[in-house]
């Protein structure tokens, strides 16, 4: 929807410098939040409620994603965008679009990343490696959009407004689909660290 803006560019770089900036603000809070103390590596207690830390997101993710699921018939459950959303996207500014990019930004999914790094890691490497991998993966179909209107910029809007046409209604089972496969990832792993001891 921001690149159907009126200064689309503009509008979607500053929704792109919201999303990466809260992504690494978040992945960083959770990674000191749940850090290990001195070591490089945490101690077989901390690994113990890291991992249970994990497995309460994974349920919560599979909660969410059933929840999703037993609502996808229900009319009124679509994920319709409001008028009063609409009406703000006209008058989008870059610093409006960037705060929009911050508040949508998946909190589960990175505070759940961080977690894993915390857990897992075994060094500064370690940490900026699943920094990096976790950015690109959940930045990847954004910068994918913003890179074809770029570089097309006379079929991007025909092409952008089928995609967003196609992403109303796939958008539920997306969702779902995608909180499922974080929620049984985090708890397959959250049980193999708990038995690995």
């Amino acid at each position: 929807m921001v690149l159907r803006t009126e200064r689309a560019k503009l509008n979607a770089i500053g929704f792109l410098i919201g999303w990466a900036v809260a992504l690494a603000v978040l992945f960083c809070a959770g990674l000191v939040l749940f850090e290990a103390g001195d070591s490089d590596r945490p101690s077989s207690g901390q690994k113990t409620w890291l991992s249970v830390l994990e497995m309460i997101l994974g349920i919560l993710l599979l909660a969410l994603a059933t929840r999703r699921w037993r609502r996808r018939t229900n009319a009124s459950a679509r994920s319709h965008t409001p008028a009063s959303v609409l009406r703000q996207l006209e008058h989008l500014t870059p610093s409006r679009s960037g705060f929009l990019g911050a508040l949508v930004q998946p909190r589960t999914l990175t505070l759940a990343a961080a977690v894993v790094v915390a857990r897992d890691r075994s060094g500064p490497i370690s940490v900026a490696a699943g920094l990096l991998v976790f950015a690109v993966l959940s930045t990847g179909a954004l910068l994918g959009l913003f890179t074809y209107f770029v570089r097309r910029p006379d079929g991007a809007e025909s092409w952008l407004a089928a995609s967003a046409d196609w992403i109303e209604r796939a958008s539920p089972t997306l969702f779902t689909i995608g909180c499922a496969i974080a929620g049984v990832y985090l708890l397959i792993d959250a049980i193999h660290s708990l038995v690995k001891g």
